[in-house]
């Protein structure tokens, strides 16, 4: 367990975040259009639709840790994500939840990846999620988490770059049109690895 891990679930403990099952809060609003949403949706559709039947899910946030969009994934998967609320409108933050992809990646403010046990609570022990920050690309304030999950037994190291991939292309994105912009605006140059991290 890296230090990164172990300080986080002192965080977590210190939260009173339970150990059993995760218990995120329900703010009970629809996500408002903003810059990253106009940014990150159609990229996001356009991804997913690579991981439709694929043990893999990618859910984004925003700066709260609210989740705002998730979408591909098998229905295994998807019934196991049900169980733990990871779904518009649910706050993932690490104080509600404890150790995750989500609310880790805003507390230190860095890409971070927790693997199965990692979890804090045991309900998220079945997952391993990487999650990684959107800035705005010219203000460098920060805009929300994307984070790719998927269960435990799937993970490899191919999570957390399609994770930091998947920001990229959102900040390069045309807020406008969720399409990539001009030069000025920086964007991801790779292209998505053929096989997806959520590959047996």
């Amino acid at each position: 367990m890296t230090n990164l891990i172990r300080v986080s679930r002192q965080r977590s403990q210190e939260s009173h975040v339970d150990t059993d099952h995760p218990a995120p809060l329900y703010t009970g609003r629809e996500p408002d259009e903003t810059t990253l949403t106009r940014a990150a949706l159609p990229v996001l559709d356009s991804l997913c639709a690579e991981l439709i039947n694929e043990p893999a899910c990618l859910i984004l946030t925003d700066s709260k840790g609210v989740v705002i969009h998730r979408g591909g994934g098998d229905g295994s998967l998807l019934q196991a994500l049900d169980s733990v609320n990871p779904a518009p409108g649910f706050c993932y933050s690490e104080t509600g939840v404890g150790t995750n992809g989500i609310g880790t990646a805003l507390e230190v403010g860095a890409p971070v990846l927790v693997n199965g046990d990692e979890h804090y609570t045991g309900s998220l022990r079945m997952f391993s999620c990487a999650g990684a920050l959107v800035t705005h690309p010219v203000t460098g304030a920060l805009l929300g988490v994307v984070d790719i999950t998927t269960k435990a037994k799937n993970s490899n190291a191919l999570l957390l770059s399609f994770a930091k991939l998947a920001a990229r292309r959102i900040q390069g994105a045309d807020p406008r049109r969720g399409e990539p912009a001009g030069p000025r605006t920086p964007r991801a140059t790779t292209t998505p690895p053929a096989n997806t991290p959520a590959a047996r």
